[in-house]
């Protein structure tokens, strides 16, 4: 799907000299840059943000097992081997959870066949729930 309002300009190969096209592609290209920077800036702070909830997944569902062995079972090794096994079902259970929130969250319900225009916030919530 080619988004709408798209401009191609010639063969890169083949660059025009002409006052006109070096100025239209000059600001295209600064206007790009700036839309990269702004994209790989949101990239960054969404890859702080990921860890942080990872990390905070971690530690919610550890406190609860934690809790939950105290009251019920004794502390072997074998429960301990237990523990991690059903703390590492249970974070990744919850992590599938959280994709599912965040995709809804930032994408919603997009309709067959049709395409928006690219804007940066697109191309990172695209990015950011495809990662």
């Amino acid at each position: 799907c080619v988004p709408s309002n798209t401009y191609v300009f010639g063969n890169p190969a083949f660059v025009q000299h002409s006052n006109y096209a070096t100025t239209a592609m000059s600001k295209a290209t600064l206007q790009n840059r700036r839309n990269k920077a702004k994209l790989d800036t949101l990239k960054l702070i969404w890859l702080v943000v990921e860890l942080y909830l990872v990390a905070t997944i971690v530690l919610v569902v550890n406190t609860l097992l934690q809790w939950f062995a105290q009251r019920i079972v004794s502390s072997s090794w074998q429960t301990i081997l237990v523990k991690h096994v059903v703390l590492l079902g249970m974070v990744s259970a919850s992590l599938v959870g959280c994709s599912i929130i965040l995709k809804w969250l930032l994408i919603g319900k997009k309709r067959p066949g049709h395409c928006a225009p690219a804007t940066v916030y697109k191309q990172f919530a695209d990015w950011a729930v495809d990662y």
